[in-house]
């Protein structure tokens, strides 16, 4: 019997993990095995000894989660969208509204605006808030994250919504299914979950 593909996954946050270990495990199912990698865990000396691939779920964290792998290894750096399962929360806000976006940093905040718009949530107001952002607009009523609720600046805010960990996108499932073999297996379920949240 053919033994099952096994992807190790490589996040900046047990949450991130988590939450796509419950996506994929939704899609794949249990013709693949997903197993986590904290490669921030010890002393620098932590590293992973063999792997047949590696997810590393945001190009922000590729320079720290490389040195973990094997030279060679093959390894998918996965590009993340916004929930179209959550999204309509933000539909409650009053058009034209202020509202202060959150993210871990710079790249993926101003990549979540962009998806945001992207969809047509556009609506909205959004200014960028990340650590360490030299300055921000104060005052907005609102205040949106995406499982980073605890980076959002104090403030008295009307509502905070929190929009849940963004999933991987599209390109990178099919990528991930290509390369170990299964997207013929998984290509109909896949469809409709992806299809479920319009629906």
């Amino acid at each position: 019997m053919k033994k099952k593909p096994t992807v190790t996954i490589l996040s900046s946050t047990s949450d991130t993990a988590a939450a796509i270990v419950k996506q994929l495990a939704d899609i794949f199912g249990s013709l693949v095995d997903f197993e986590v990698f904290d490669y921030r865990a010890g002393d620098g000396s932590h590293s992973l000894t063999s792997l047949e691939l590696a997810l590393i779920t945001s190009p922000h964290i590729y320079d720290q989660a490389i040195r973990h792998i094997p030279p060679g290894s093959e390894t998918i750096t996965a590009a993340r969208t916004v929930n179209i399962e959550t999204i309509h929360t933000l539909y409650d806000l009053p058009a034209g509204a202020d509202v202060l976006l959150v993210n871990n940093v710079e790249e993926t905040t101003t990549q979540a605006i962009s998806q945001l718009l992207a969809v047509g949530v556009t609506h909205l107001v959004y200014h960028p808030y990340y650590p360490g952002i030299p300055a921000y607009r104060e005052g907005c009523p609102y205040a949106v994250s995406f499982d980073e609720i605890d980076l959002i600046p104090p403030a008295m805010y009307e509502r905070v919504i929190n929009l849940g960990s963004r999933p991987l996108d599209l390109v990178t499932i099919i990528d991930l299914a290509t390369r170990i073999g299964v997207y013929e297996r998984i290509k109909t379920v896949l469809s409709a979950l992806y299809l479920k949240p319009f629906i």
